[in-house]
């Protein structure tokens, strides 16, 4: 007569997921504008020594390692390197392409909560930054684009390097905390020294035209670029070799208003580049619209058949 195994009353398969020498925490990705969130797991058993980042890794997440391994030797624990162990970190979802040395900082965390250095860590937080050999956090870029999507996976605590704290308060509702060193991230972890969140700094106001469009001399080719691109709300770039007025053309448009922080996230694009929106500054669209109604003289608007208001 057959018989089947059944489960102990009470036990799901939660329960029998491993406990000591695994753990996991989120990262995220970036992808063009926006980010995917990332699942950063640590994986010790006992065996020959191997240390492996698996998950679709380019080269500087695989050189991740070799930095990993000396910030928590300088932080005062046992590094990868040190353990008589299999150690596998892994990035999922695994058909994602993983870029960036912004992994250093979930792939230490990960790896502590998986060697007993640290509790389990909370699901509801992301990290992000590059470690200095000597456990220091070091900028990245697209932060931004990073904690919105964790904002929107239901992320309440973010991890970011000092140098990436203004730009990550860009997305409301998120605590964000920038600890200087590993160290000082365990340590908040731990609950031995909390960290204090970061809090907003007033936008600074942009600053007026330098110089209005119809102080321009000559150039009536590229003014009329102008004139049109602010009066329609077109983009423009100019290009040429230097010297030829390509950045006095540009200074009547390269002062938008400053933006509420609403706009400023949705209207142009993210700083992938690790630069910040400074005051809350867009881009082309923000310049000619203050161009349309500061930049242009009454006699040129008439010239080129543009309506006399706005």
């Amino acid at each position: 007569m057959a018989s089947s195994e059944l489960a102990p009353t009470g036990e799901s398969p939660s329960s029998r997921l491993p406990r000591a020498g695994y753990a996991k925490t989120l990262a995220a990705q970036p992808v063009g504008a926006a980010a995917e969130i990332v699942t950063v797991e640590a994986d010790l058993t006992r065996g020959l020594h191997s240390f492996a980042v698996v998950g679709l890794a380019d080269k500087a997440v695989e050189e991740a390692r070799d930095r990993v391994s000396a910030a928590i030797r300088h932080t005062g624990y046992k590094p990868p390197k040190q353990q008589n162990k299999r150690i596998i970190l892994s990035l999922s979802p695994a058909d994602l392409k993983k870029e960036g040395s912004h992994y250093d900082v979930p792939l230490a965390l990960a790896y502590l909560a998986a060697a007993g250095e640290l509790a389990p860590l909370p699901l509801d937080m992301l990290s992000a930054g590059e470690l200095a050999l000597d456990g220091a956090l070091r900028s990245v870029r697209g932060i931004l684009p990073q904690v919105l999507a964790a904002k929107r996976a239901g992320v309440r605590a973010v991890f970011v390097p000092p140098g990436n704290a203004h730009e990550a308060l860009l997305a409301e509702g998120v605590a964000v905390y920038a600890p200087a060193t590993l160290g000082e991230l365990v340590a908040h972890l731990k609950g031995e020294k909390r960290l204090a969140p970061e809090t907003r700094r007033a936008l600074r106001p942009a600053a007026p035209p330098a110089i209005d469009l119809a102080e321009v001399k000559g150039q009536e080719s590229a003014k009329r670029a102008l004139e049109i691109a602010a009066a329609g709300r077109h983009n423009i770039v100019f290009y040429g070799p230097p010297g030829t007025g390509k950045t006095m053309l540009a200074r009547p448009l390269g002062h938008p208003p400053a933006f509420d922080e609403r706009r400023s996230l949705g209207g142009d694009s993210h700083p992938l580049d690790g630069r910040t929106l400074e005051g809350g500054r867009g881009g082309v669209v923000a310049a000619v619209s203050r161009a349309a109604s500061l930049g242009l003289a009454r006699r040129d608007r008439g010239r080129w058949g543009l309506p006399e208001g706005g």
